[in-house]
């Protein structure tokens, strides 16, 4: 008797054993799927971030004199806008990919809140290639001398006069690159291909 229960408990053992090795091979098997799926997520995830990743800008206040290489914005909105005592910058936008930026937005949001400069908020850039390229636009009025004209250099230094460029990838995905440096994707919006007649 003292034999078959030792035998029946070995078994019992055994078969427990084997439930848990079961079990662990089965939750391994599913980690890795999951762990081999959640990768491949991410790997798309990438591919679609990938030129839009390899996109930023900066403000420069003070550009080198002479440059020809120097753009302007397509939409023409100065002559819509009174931009006296206003401050002249280069946007300078460095598209580190292989391709094309496609429907080119610079936002300035400031200049939404006054009818007078609201042309002058969404600015229409076109498409930027591959390499650096510098947009010459109206970025701010200039404050004058005294602390505002530090807070003024200040703001310049932080891109802070602008708030954003959107553009279309390669894909016809937008993005928007914050002046912090944040890339966001954004639902598409026409920037507007009928451009505005502001010719006299």
């Amino acid at each position: 008797m003292r034999v078959v229960a030792t035998y029946m408990q070995a078994t019992e053992i055994s078969a427990a054993m084997s439930a848990v090795s079961a079990t662990t091979a089965v939750a391994v098997l599913g980690w890795t799927v999951w762990r081999a799926r959640n990768d491949e997520r991410q790997k798309a995830l990438d591919r679609r971030r990938a030129q839009a990743e390899a996109v930023t800008w900066f403000l420069d206040e003070n550009p080198p004199s002479g440059s020809h290489h120097t753009r302007k914005a397509i939409d023409a909105a100065e002559f819509g806008a009174s931009t006296e005592g206003m401050e002249f910058a280069d946007l300078v936008v460095l598209n580190a990919s292989t391709g094309c930026l496609y429907e080119c937005v610079a936002v300035f949001s400031d200049f939404s809140r006054h009818p007078e400069t609201e042309p002058l908020a969404r600015r229409l850039l076109g498409v930027i290639p591959p390499g650096p390229t510098r947009i010459r636009l109206p970025m701010r009025f200039f404050p004058g001398e005294g602390s505002g004209a530090w807070r003024h250099i200040g703001a310049f230094q932080q891109n802070r006069p602008m708030e954003y460029l959107q553009f279309r990838d390669h894909d016809g995905i937008t993005w928007k690159r914050t002046w912090l440096g944040e890339l966001q994707e954004l639902p598409y919006r026409k920037p507007g291909t009928d451009l505005p007649d502001y010719a006299p």
